[in-house]
């Protein structure tokens, strides 16, 4: 993909790309559309397989890309409202399942404590110890003892 990223960059196309997942930016709604279409064109036109179903074809001042609330209006970026239930409902689970607690569970917190960037780098430090705990388990799915002086 970085050479179809360069080749619309060359093209004047302000575009950055995650994996498979892109976002481009304009000025005016007008010039956004034309740049969606080439975009598109130069898809196709390269072979690949577009999925039209998770696509937004139509500019937006307030996407989702790769899992976070991007504000243009106010230049600010948060997690979605979902994203935060999840996490509270894995803090939850493994909460009310304690002192046993499955590596599952942990490294399913774990996830997405480090997928929200927003949360601060001493938060995401602290994972540390989920991680230590989630490699002594012997399988994924078997539950064992978390011991109280390893949580954080």
């Amino acid at each position: 993909m970085r050479e179809i990223v360069k080749f619309w960059r060359f093209n004047g196309i302000k575009i950055v790309m995650f994996l498979d997942d892109d976002w481009g930016i304009n000025h005016t709604f007008d010039s956004a559309i034309e740049y969606v279409n080439f975009v598109r064109n130069s898809l196709y036109q390269a072979g690949l397989i577009v999925n039209v179903e998770q696509s937004v074809w139509v500019p937006v001042q307030n996407p989702e890309w790769i899992g976070l609330l991007w504000k243009c209006s106010n230049y600010s970026i948060s997690i979605p409202s979902r994203r935060i239930d999840d996490l509270k409902t894995s803090l939850f689970e493994i909460l009310n399942s304690l002192p046993f607690v499955t590596s599952r569970k942990l490294a399913q917190c774990a996830g997405r404590v480090i997928s929200m960037p927003v949360i601060g780098n001493i938060v995401r430090f602290m994972t540390i110890f989920l991680y230590i705990q989630i490699c002594s388990g012997r399988s994924w799915d078997i539950l064992f003892l978390l011991k109280s002086n390893n949580l954080c």
